[in-house]
């Protein structure tokens, strides 16, 4: 390479602004936004995607002492833009993904809600991002809270109807942000691999000449004469194809050749690009985008093996500092309601409380998190809520459903099997709902139901010597408060169970179970009651050529 080309390098490189000063804010938006629409890089774009899906997974509530309300701000977030319906998508979900977007694009967003009244109350029908690169500040930036915003020369002046909620990613005493793709050095380094990749191309039309070498005669044949005139003749042919097959525009006008000697034998001889054209010119910069993107460069190991990781944590938590700002407006936006309807006093009385409720932010989560999750759910330290919610489970859907099953007696039907069911021991919803004890207590139930041996002549005869509590709980809700009490077919069905303590058993669990049906499904209480209670027969019994017998480890020492 001579002085020459090198300098020509240099000045391609340099051809375009590599620093953003002099560039206007709406310019520097539009910057980035081309960045994230036409990616040469390939991964800047993904990786702000998943930040702004991530952050947008994220479920947000507004949470006040009120359920009324709730549910009336649950309504309306969730048919927000419903005006617009065919237009725009409705509900909190897309205006999320457009907050996030304008603010991986600009730093700012701004957002405008349109309030009309629901049900007697003043609350948000319209929310939408505004185009940061239309907004224009004015303002002293000397001075506390001082600026006007304005849209086309339009100035945005809050009233009884639309409302404007801006955030900036800057102090509150400048009036525009810097976009962070500029301000964390991603933009610069774009512009840089930019050059590299697509002016490329110029530079090797400079540095790089294409020699045609067309070989006449035969070294094996000397007897032949070159024929000057015949090798002129196959140099035209040969520039004639080319500037066909080629647009001209893309080649040189004129197109080196030479003809030698000996018989036609046409190369093209080539500079080696190897070096040029190597990953290791892009690789640095490649490090330096990820950097700025949050993913920063960690060296593990001993100084005779190491290994280069990425640390996702400083990306993790921008996620999260997107998070917190559309946390907090929800916050100013539920302040604004509360302005809007505070002669409301049933509902926004001075000593009302709310909150902004958030899921977890699982999309990072990985399985050992996961793991940690389900062990934290299985000792009951989270609540059944936050446990479906963490794996992105409707809870409310799950709860009808699981309220419809118990009405239906589904429990019961696809109750596992015994061969399945290897703890055997019941469910805490069905001990729940059956008034049931866990197995470690049932020595402890044991003492309460003291029962003699029975008549050797009339085995089904027992003598109960019962709780306070349960014969309490008998005279009132039992349908069947003793043995004698069942009917002469119940009592018929049951003459395989052989042990006192296993009929108590199912008597016990019979009039629980009849007792919760009764009230979802009393139609078929007697069934469900019945199944409920065979249930326990098999799980603390278990069944001999004799019939139903009491297990070992629930015998009394």
């Amino acid at each position: 390479m001579t002085i020459e080309d090198f300098k020509s390098l240099i000045t391609l490189l340099l051809s375009n602004r590599l620093s953003p000063e002099g560039l206007s804010y709406p310019d520097k938006v539009k910057e980035c936004r081309s960045i994230l629409e036409n990616d040469l890089t390939g991964f800047i774009t993904p990786i702000i995607k998943f930040a702004i899906t991530a952050a947008s997974k994220v479920k947000y509530t507004i949470k006040t002492d009120n359920d009324n309300l709730n549910s009336l701000i649950d309504k309306a977030l969730s048919f927000i833009n419903s005006d617009y319906v065919g237009k725009v998508s409705i509900g909190l979900e897309p205006l999320k993904k457009d907050f996030f977007r304008s603010y991986w694009e600009s730093g700012l967003v701004l957002v405008k809600v349109a309030f009309n009244e629901i049900e007697e109350l003043s609350l948000p029908v319209t929310a939408f991002v505004v185009d940061s690169s239309s907004v224009e500040v004015e303002g002293d930036e000397t001075k506390f809270g001082s600026f006007s915003y304005s849209v086309n020369k339009k100035n945005l002046v809050n009233n009884d109807t639309n409302h404007y909620f801006v955030y900036k990613d800057c102090s509150v005493y400048k009036k525009y942000p810097t976009p962070p793709l500029i301000s964390r050095g991603i933009w610069v380094n774009y512009q840089i691999k930019n050059n590299i990749k697509f002016l490329q191309g110029d530079y090797l039309k400079k540095i790089v000449s294409l020699l045609w070498v067309v070989l006449k005669g035969d070294k094996n044949r000397p007897d032949l004469k070159f024929d000057r005139k015949k090798a002129e003749e196959l140099k035209k042919d040969l520039e004639t194809a080319l500037k066909e097959a080629k647009d001209v525009s893309e080649l040189e006008k004129r197109i080196p050749t030479l003809i030698g000697r000996y018989d036609t034998e046409i190369k093209i001889i080539t500079p080696e690009m190897e070096s040029m054209l190597t990953e290791n010119i892009t690789r640095s910069i490649d490090k330096d985008i990820l950097s700025g993107l949050g993913f920063v460069t960690v060296v593990e190991g001993l100084s005779s093996r190491r290994d280069i990781v990425l640390n996702p944590k400083p990306f993790i938590h921008s996620v999260l500092d997107t998070v917190f700002l559309f946390k907090q407006f929800l916050n100013d936006l539920f302040f604004v309601i509360s302005q809007k309807n505070k002669e409301h006093v049933k509902y926004f009385s001075p000593n009302s409380r709310y909150k902004i409720v958030t899921s977890p932010l699982n999309s990072f989560w990985t399985d050992d998190m996961m793991d940690i999750m389900r062990v934290l759910s299985d000792r009951g330290l989270l609540s059944i809520q936050s446990s479906l919610e963490n794996f992105d489970i409707d809870f409310e859907e799950e709860r009808k459903r699981r309220e419809k099953e118990a009405e239906k007696g589904d429990e019961i039907v696809f109750y596992p099997r015994v061969l399945q069911n290897v703890e055997q021991q019941v469910s805490p919803l069905e001990t729940q709902k059956l008034g049931l004890e866990p197995e470690e207590e049932i020595k402890e139930t044991s003492k309460k139901i003291n029962i003699t041996e029975p008549d050797k002549d009339n085995p089904i005869k027992m003598d109960y010597k019962l709780s306070s509590d349960y014969l309490e709980f008998v005279k009132h809700y039992a349908p069947y408060p003793d043995w004698k009490s069942l009917p002469p077919r119940l009592k018929k069905s049951l003459r395989t169970i052989k042990s006192p303590r296993l009929r108590r058993a199912w008597l016990d669990a019979f009039n629980n179970a009849y007792v919760y049906y009764e009230e979802v499904n009393p139609e078929r209480a007697d069934e469900l009651a019945a199944r409920s209670a065979w249930k326990i027969v098999k799980l603390m019994g278990k069944r001999t050529e004799k019939g139903w017998i009491l297990k070992e480890k629930y015998r009394e020492k």
